[in-house]
């Protein structure tokens, strides 16, 4: 049997002619048809994914802008590659510029998150990250 698909091809692109569909008018088809067609689950269909790797902890996020968790856990000292001191706004500032490669718009996006979320400690010497609940 031939599909509406190649039929349709076939006849405006090849033959320069009106398709014939088969049904000719979309009344024609039954419901049942429809759902058995299109959601119809069986095994002769089952997607062997070729691994069951997670994303929620994105693999290639150094490529991407810093999120604003991996900001908060360098602010908060959560990030072992940032040391657990007390961070300037400016050494957070070049901590993710350096593990981003001074990718664009790095410098704009950790300098947004630390404006909106952080305060600066009475000493001036590090920031706060401020908890909203």
């Amino acid at each position: 049997e031939r599909s509406d698909f190649i039929e349709g091809v076939t006849a405006r692109l090849v033959e320069k002619r009106k398709p014939v569909w088969n049904p000719s008018k979309l009344e024609d088809i039954s419901d049942d048809a429809i759902e058995n067609f299109y959601f119809e689950s069986s095994e002769k269909h089952h997607l062997n994914l070729l691994n069951i790797r997670s994303f929620e902890n994105y693999p290639y996020s150094r490529f991407a802008l810093p999120t604003e968790e991996e900001i908060r856990k360098v602010v908060t000292g959560e990030t072992p590659d940032a040391g657990s001191v007390s961070m300037t706004q400016q050494e957070i500032v070049d901590f993710f510029l350096k593990d981003r490669k001074s990718k664009i718009g790095v410098r704009e996006k950790v300098m947004e998150v630390l404006n909106r979320k952080t305060t600066q400690i009475d000493n001036h010497e590090g920031l706060k990250w401020i908890n909203e609940h």
